[in-house]
């Protein structure tokens, strides 16, 4: 099995030791990683997953995204979802495995409460929010799936 996350030292070994195949992918090298991870070098050119709900962004992929809304709109559907009769935020559904979204660790069905801890629930507080994240360095989106709350976070690199 070809592993291709940034992982930590201690994984790769565990994961080697098991008879894994183990990649990393990085800019540069780094004299704490193990020599046995095979490291594909080259500049980040879209989300990695650097920790559970924890991403890092170049920031031109989500300059894309933002200065296209229309194109990010085409992969998925927003509806809102209520509770006790009031809106409580935006539902995900329809969106493909290969989408942006979904490279962002969105799923179908997850249920966005808050971005930066601005509510999503309804359109007026969602365009407030994106106004305010085009110009944020990183991002936090409170979400309800499958019953349980997470936040998931994004570091924006250049």
């Amino acid at each position: 099995t070809i592993l291709q996350k940034v992982i930590g030292r201690a994984a790769a070994r565990h994961l080697i030791a098991a008879g894994h195949d183990v990649t990393g992918i990085s800019e540069a090298g780094h004299p704490m990683l193990d020599a046995r991870v095979r490291l594909h070098r080259g500049p980040l050119t879209g989300p990695v997953l650097v920790a559970e709900h924890h991403y890092r962004v170049p920031r031109g992929y989500f300059d894309r995204m933002v200065n296209d809304p229309e194109s990010t709109m085409r992969e998925v559907r927003l509806v809102p979802t209520t509770s006790g009769g009031r809106r409580t935020g935006l539902k995900l559904s329809g969106m493909r495995p290969e989408s942006r979204m979904a490279a962002l660790g969105f799923q179908n069905g997850d249920q966005l409460e808050s971005l930066n801890d601005l509510p999503l629930a309804t359109p007026e507080q969602a365009l407030e929010a994106y106004a305010a994240a085009r110009s944020a360095d990183s991002l936090r989106v409170r979400l309800l799936r499958n019953g349980q709350r997470i936040e998931l976070r994004y570091d924006l690199v250049d």
